[in-house]
């Protein structure tokens, strides 16, 4: 379980996964020997509802709402806000990259390639659908 006390370095050696986590909260694997605690501090974040998400992400168990029950609503606001920043500035780029790279690595598989291609299409305008529907009708209440 990851407590306050860990560090970056110390969650990323646990699960290598809960670095993209982190740099939701801009916090970065360079930061590594810092804790949790002192960096929520010079990022102003919420320390508890940090570790929370860490939790969430490193749990097998199925997530459950009673979780983040407790958090005010600006808190989970942030952290969507976050999020969608991190996607749409950050994760889809990394991902068209890699399916460029598969792609161009495969030029004689052209079936492979436009499969890649429709399916991140079609993952892309969702994404942008969903995110575009909560900022702009979920958010404003």
């Amino acid at each position: 379980m990851i407590t306050k006390a860990h560090s970056v370095s110390d969650i990323i050696t646990h699960n290598h996964f809960l670095e993209m986590v982190l740099d939701r909260f801009g916090i970065k694997a360079s930061e590594k020997f810092q804790t949790l605690e002192v960096l929520s501090k010079s990022k102003s974040l919420e320390l508890d509802f940090l570790v929370e998400i860490l939790n969430l992400f490193d749990s097998e168990e199925p997530f459950k709402k009673d979780n983040l029950i407790q958090y005010s609503v600006p808190v989970i606001l942030d952290y969507l806000k976050r999020t969608h920043k991190y996607y749409l500035g950050k994760r889809l780029f990394e991902m068209e990259h890699t399916i460029q790279k598969i792609s161009q690595e495969h030029t004689n598989d052209l079936f492979l390639s436009s499969i890649l291609n429709n399916f991140f299409t079609d993952y892309k305008t969702e994404l942008w659908e969903h995110i575009e529907l909560e900022e702009n009708f979920l958010f404003p209440h």
